[in-house]
């Protein structure tokens, strides 16, 4: 009886413990993606992206501490530049082959004048709820800083987004990064307005 009694103990002890260290590596993994993005000097982003059934292919290069250029593609070639250094900002649009000063860069279903690791930094550090699956962890955010809800999945391995979704009304952003380096050394004039 005594070793039965023993055995249901250490079953017990070993979920008990194996439950607090799962939480806290959901915890941790948000914790080690904040640390990440918020270390960044640079990062080159690659990424699909659906906004209101359109598909674009996105590129961001950011550089600390305020240089940004995002550079959306439709199948069809160039959709549109958007560039953002120490608060000025510029888009070319390949309609109208024009470069036009922004005052705002981000109206719009997207704040394109944002770098988009930060945005989802600052997404994932409001009200989240963590699911755990085998390879990510899903944040579920509902928002305050203007989205309705957001979905963030975390992987793993990196430690880093892999996707998010977004929801604000009846517009809605789908995030899939392909492609994520981390600290590259970049161009200044990759930056300069207008080019």
């Amino acid at each position: 009886m005594r070793c039965w009694l023993c055995g249901v103990l250490v079953v017990v002890l070993v979920i008990s413990v194996a439950g607090c260290t799962f939480r806290q590596t959901r915890t941790s993994l948000l914790e080690l993606m904040l640390e990440k993005i918020y270390e960044v000097e640079s990062y080159q982003l690659e990424a699909d992206m659906e906004i209101g059934g359109q598909i674009y292919q996105v590129r961001q290069w950011f550089l600390a501490p305020d240089k940004l250029r995002t550079v959306m593609y439709q199948s069809t070639g160039l959709e549109q530049i958007v560039v953002s250094v120490a608060g000025s900002s510029a888009a070319y649009y390949s309609a109208t082959k024009e470069w036009v000063s922004l005052r705002e860069p981000n109206t719009g279903p997207f704040p394109w004048g944002m770098p988009l690791l930060l945005l989802l930094a600052e997404l994932a550090k409001e009200n989240t709820t963590i699911t755990d699956t085998f390879s990510s962890v899903k944040l579920a955010v509902k928002a305050q800083s203007g989205w309705d809800n957001c979905e963030v999945v975390i992987s793993k391995r990196t430690g880093l987004p892999e996707s998010c979704t977004l929801v604000k009304g009846t517009d809605s952003v789908k995030l899939r990064v392909n492609s994520l380096v981390l600290n590259p050394r970049l161009a200044e004039d990759l930056f300069r307005l207008g080019r």
